[in-house]
């Protein structure tokens, strides 16, 4: 065999040896100037307590009025820190008192009451946590409201949360206020008396003061006294003018004034009307109407009288007077009477 000569090929390296360093003698390796950056996770978010509405309610002056308008205003409150999201609010109103409109706010609540319903019902997109807002309706009370209070309860929601609450409302009764109930015409017949009633009513909650009533008449009907009530009538100074008085009404109370008349015949085919003014003590606006007044022609009326006896000869005629007159008041036409005989008797 040949004998090893010594030598290696360069770029090589004997087995069983360390690779001598290629980094030249005296310097120092450098670390990457790039290195991976592993990013941080964002902070979770705290954690908020859930919506919590709470409400309270009073009415504007403190007191409804009967007759009036007036508002109920509710302040609603989230004391979570969640917001409310679709809040709904309904507010239940008692008989006799009806929606009138909502107040404008900065809440944009949005309100409406369907017809002949006795709720109202307000819609809110969301209220924010830890923050309050306000609701303030209109509500129209009755005249004829005749309670001293009422209940207006709210109920509130949005969300999962809930809450309500009850407006306890005095009521004042409305003040005494006179109506005409002038809804039908009154008849009189020609040449006969009758009564023809002024109807006064007290439309309001508390007693009147003592009432007047001034009626002026066409000259062609008369006055011949009143029928049996509270009230006192005077002529004036012209037999056409009557002046009415009683004493207070009650409320919510009919006062019918009924009056004498008598037409005569030259009311006939005229438009007849009574002129009423009517006035309440410590009031100084009167009440104003007239009472149509239909003429009519009297009826005829036919009456017949004879002898209260006759001798009758038989056999021979016999001659009975009959009377026939007319006593009414229009002309009686092709009148005719009809005798009747008793057997054996021939006319």
């Amino acid at each position: 065999p040949e004998a090893s000569t010594g030598t290696t090929s360069a770029g090589t390296t004997p087995a069983g040896t360390t690779p001598a360093s290629t980094t030249p003698t005296g310097t120092t390796p450098v670390s990457n100037p790039n290195p991976p950056v592993t990013p941080t996770p964002p902070p979770e978010p705290p954690l908020l307590t859930p919506a919590d509405l709470r409400v309270v309610g009073d009415v504007a002056a403190g007191v409804l009025a009967a007759g009036s308008d007036g508002q109920v205003w509710f302040t609603i409150k989230n004391t979570g820190q969640a917001t409310a999201r679709d809040l709904r609010a309904e507010l239940a109103l008692p008989a006799g008192i009806t929606y009138a409109g909502a107040s404008s706010s900065a809440d944009a609540w949005a309100c409406a009451s369907p017809a002949g319903s006795s709720t109202v019902v307000c819609t809110l997109s969301g209220l924010a946590g830890l923050s309050s807002g306000s609701l303030t309706l209109g509500v129209r009370v009755a005249e004829q409201f005749a309670a001293a209070e009422a209940d207006l309860g709210l109920t509130l929601a949005g969300g999962v949360t809930q809450a309500g609450t009850v407006v306890h409302a005095l009521v004042q009764p409305a003040p005494a206020r006179l109506a005409l109930d002038l809804t039908s015409n009154a008849a009189l017949v020609v040449g006969t008396a009758a009564f023809v009633t002024v109807p006064v009513r007290n439309a309001g909650g508390v007693h009147t003061g003592s009432l007047r009533v001034d009626v002026r008449m066409p000259a062609e009907i008369h006055w011949e006294g009143n029928g049996p009530s509270a009230w006192t009538c005077l002529e004036g100074a012209d037999p056409r003018d009557l002046v009415c008085t009683t004493g207070s009404v009650a409320p919510r109370t009919a006062a019918p004034l009924p009056l004498t008349l008598r037409a005569d015949d030259d009311a006939l085919g005229q438009l007849a009307a009574l002129a009423i003014v009517a006035t309440q003590a410590e009031s100084a606006e009167p009440v104003r109407g007239e009472v149509a007044v239909t003429v009519r022609p009297a009826p005829v009326e036919l009456a017949v009288s004879s002898p209260g006896r006759v001798t009758a000869v038989a056999g021979a005629p016999t001659w009975i007077q009959l009377t026939v007159a007319d006593v009414g008041w229009a002309n009686a036409a092709d009148a005719v009477v009809g005798v009747a005989a008793p057997p054996g008797v021939s006319g």
